[in-house]
C-alpha cells in the first residue's frame, strides 16, 4: 500500500471516530512528506489550500517567519535555535488560535531532524501533555532513529518513497565504508583529509551521527577498536555534541581524530 493510499485509510478512520491524531510523516525528500501532509490536511486536494507567511519578532530580537493556514500552522524546526524562541512561538500559536477563534488546529514542524536537543524535549512534555486536545503535530523528517520509541508508539508513523529510502541506505553504507577504509590506512590520514571526509557527509545530506556509529560499527566487528568505559564516554559527548549543534564540524572533526587516534594508539587524547 502506498503512503497517500495508507493515508486515505487513516483519515477515513480519524472521521468515523471523529478525532484527530499525530503523524510521523519521513523519507529522504521532504517535498514528498509535505505533498503527503497536504492531501491530509486539505482532503487530497491540495490545489485548494493556501497558507499566509506570519512574521515574528521576538523578545530578544530574534526574527522568525512562519506559515498559517485555515486550520494549520507550518514551522521550519531548522530556524528554532533554542528552548526560549520555541516556547515564545507557541505561545504565537496560541494566542492566534484564540484571538481567530481557531477551534483546533495542527501545527507541521518541517526538519524536525534539525531540531535541537533542548527543544525536542519540550515538544515531547508537549505531546503527552492531554490539557491540549485542540493541538495535533505532524513531524516531517528524513529518518526516526533520532526520536524515542515511547514517542512514536504515540504516533501514526508514515513512510514516504520506500525505494528511496533503499537508496539512502546503500548511501550510509558506501559512505561508512569509506570512512573505515579511510581510518584503517594510517598512510592517507592527515588533517586535511579528515576535513574533507567531514564535508563528505555533509554535502551528502547524510546524518553524522548514523556515519559515526556505523563506523564505529564496523571497527568493533573488525576488532580494531578498543571498547572501553573512558572511550564510551567520550563517544557519548561527542555523539551528544553532534545531536545538539546538527552540523557541528568541531564534534564531528574531534570524533574522527578520537577513533584514528585510538585506533592505531598514536596517542591517548582525551577529546
Amino acid at each position: 500500500m502506498t503512503s497517500v493510499k495508507r493515508l486515505v485509510k487513516i483519515n477515513q478512520c480519524i472521521r468515523d471516530d471523529n478525532k484527530r491524531y499525530n503523524f510521523i510523516i519521513y523519507g529522504p525528500h521532504q517535498e514528498d512528506s509535505y505533498n503527503i501532509f497536504m492531501k491530509y490536511l486539505s482532503g487530497y486536494t491540495s490545489d485548494e489550500y493556501t497558507t499566509k507567511k506570519m512574521h515574528f519578532t521576538m523578545l530578544s530580537g530574534y526574527d522568525i517567519s512562519i506559515k498559517k493556514g485555515i486550520n494549520h500552522f507550518e514551522l521550519n524546526m531548522e530556524f528554532i535555535p533554542n528552548i526560549k524562541i520555541w516556547n515564545e512561538l507557541y505561545d504565537h500559536i496560541r494566542d492566534i488560535m484564540i484571538a481567530t477563534n481557531m477551534k483546533q488546529s495542527v501545527i507541521l514542524c518541517n526538519n524536525f531532524h534539525c531540531s535541537v536537543t533542548d527543544v525536542i524535549d519540550t515538544m515531547y512534555s508537549l505531546f503527552d501533555d492531554t490539557s491540549h486536545p485542540d493541538i495535533h503535530f505532524v513531524l516531517l523528517s528524513r529518518d526516526i532513529t533520532f526520536i524515542s520509541e515511547s514517542i512514536r508508539d504515540r504516533f501514526i508513523t508514515i513512510r514516504s518513497k520506500k525505494e528511496c529510502i533503499k537508496k539512502i541506505h546503500s548511501s550510509y553504507d558506501n559512505m561508512s565504508d569509506s570512512i573505515t577504509s579511510f581510518i584503517l590506512n594510517i598512510d592517507e590520514i592527515t588533517y586535511h583529509s579528515i576535513r574533507n571526509i567531514v564535508y563528505d557527509i555533509f554535502i551528502h545530506n547524510l546524518n553524522p551521527i548514523d556515519c559515526i556509529l556505523d563506523v564505529i560499527g564496523k571497527l568493533i566487528y573488525n576488532k580494531t577498536f578498543p571498547i572501553t568505559p573512558d572511550v564510551l564516554t567520550n563517544i557519548n559527548y561527542h555523539i551528544n555534541g553532534m545531536h545538539k549543534n546538527y552540523r557541528s564540524i568541531y564534534h564531528l572533526e574531534a570524533m574522527m581524530v578520537y577513533l584514528v587516534s585510538n585506533v592505531h594508539g598514536l596517542f591517548n587524547v582525551d577529546i
